[in-house]
């Protein structure tokens, strides 16, 4: 028989406790496995372990240091026969889970974000933190409080640690509007919602709002959510229920972390291409211009030609375990350039390269790009690309092959 025990929600490098008791007959030996943990026993001496044995009877106490985050798994066999015993998921979370997950960015496509209802051209869509223009909010139908409660729902698309959300107000001629409480549910299915309680026992947990149209207000998710959908239903509000937003958090996996693109911590010499254009005016567009959200008047890598035989290339100066790339395109002079598809190849010396592909199919895989120069579009790696060097290679663009972008991952022992 096999026991389930609810997961466990831990923040990295924090120490959790562990009661262990055995209470089997007299051959049950539980054998529990800690998967490379790292442990305290009696206070001092600290160890990373495979396994624990627990005797029949036997009482032990643990205290387990939280190591990488991601999701892992506690679990024992017991008796000769190793029968399956006690297990229980955990989730590690990383301290630096708190990142823009897209809303501000557009790398949250429109087609992600839906509401119960809106007001005139106040579309769902708008809810975007600092979105600019005449309209530039959500706004709902409802001006009473005592009306049945709108709400605003983004679609992840997969499942996603969400730690904090912002939110702001906004202003047409004049008059503000914002929501000055809400509260928030959360799904994995889009069927089965759970209201979000925080750390108490009441049936709700309301967040206090914003108090102007324009302040952006933070508010942490403690503990963190983790679905792919979430909802925010307005309780309280000034004028009507306005709203611009952005949800903050990481990867279930933990490993989502930029990789140094637009810090700079990858190096101009590590960014190499096919080819580089030089505009008549005397600007490079080299490659390492192409940094996610680079400034400028040659704020990205262009190719010299318009053709498929021109990639990008990044050497990580080590192997890597890449989860993701977010892309950008940019704009010269009247020229909005962008890349709309594109392939990958990786390689662990920079000789021989190896295409990404569909999971079942020999076809090369081809990702979406951008339809604008505005926004950002993120797409996973699944499975991910474990290589020291990576190519972009644009398959098709807008007026010119350009690029800026970010890498996301981790070391590749992370996992």
């Amino acid at each position: 028989m096999i026991y389930h025990l609810p997961g466990l929600i831990m923040y990295e490098q924090e120490w959790v406790r562990l009661h262990l008791l055995n209470l089997g007959g007299s051959r049950d030996m539980h054998v529990v496995h800690f998967h490379g943990q790292t442990l305290l026993e009696n206070g001092t001496q600290q160890h990373q372990l495979g396994v624990w044995p627990l005797l029949p009877g036997s009482f032990k106490t643990l205290e387990m240091k939280a190591s990488k985050p991601g999701w892992w798994l506690l679990d024992t066999e017991v008796g000769e026969n190793q029968r399956k015993g006690m297990q229980t998921p955990f989730l590690i979370i990383d301290r630096e889970c708190k990142m823009p997950m897209g809303l501000s960015t557009g790398s949250i496509a429109d087609t992600q974000i839906k509401a119960s209802e809106f007001v005139g051209y106040w579309e769902p869509k708008l809810a975007r933190l600092n979105n600019g223009g005449s309209y530039n909010a959500w706004m709902t139908e409802r001006n009473s409080k005592f009306d049945s409660r709108p709400w605003i729902q983004v679609d992840m698309q997969r499942k996603v640690l969400l730690t904090g959300i912002q939110s702001q107000g906004a202003k047409h001629y004049l008059k503000s509007y914002y929501t000055t409480e809400f509260r928030v549910a959360y799904s994995s299915d889009q069927t089965n919602w759970r209201i979000f309680k925080g750390n108490s026992t009441r049936n709700v947990m309301y967040f206090d709002g914003n108090s102007d149209a324009s302040t952006v207000k933070e508010n942490r998710f403690d503990p963190p959510i983790v679905a792919q959908y979430i909802r925010i239903y307005p309780s309280r509000f000034y004028n009507k229920a306005a709203l611009r937003l952005e949800l903050q958090g990481c990867e279930v996996n933990g490993c989502s972390a930029p990789l140094g693109m637009e810090s700079g911590k990858i190096e101009n010499t590590q960014i190499t291409a096919s080819s580089f254009k030089k505009s008549w005016w005397g600007g490079y567009w080299e490659p390492f211009r192409a940094r996610l959200n680079a400034q400028g008047r040659v704020n990205a890598w262009q190719a010299e030609a318009n053709n498929n035989k021109q990639w990008l290339q990044i050497d990580l100066l080590k192997t890597k375990k890449i989860t993701g790339i977010v892309t950008q395109g940019c704009k010269s002079l009247s020229s909005e350039m962008f890349v709309k598809s594109y392939t990958i190849q990786y390689s662990d010396q920079g000789v021989n390269w190896t295409p990404y592909r569909q999971k079942t199919s020999m076809v090369d895989k081809v990702f979406e790009g951008n339809s604008n120069i505005k926004g950002h579009v993120k797409n996973f790696l699944s499975p991910p690309i474990i290589s020291r060097f990576i190519r972009i290679i644009p398959k098709t663009w807008n007026q010119s092959i350009a690029l800026r972008l970010e890498l996301l991952g981790c070391d590749a022992d992370w996992s």
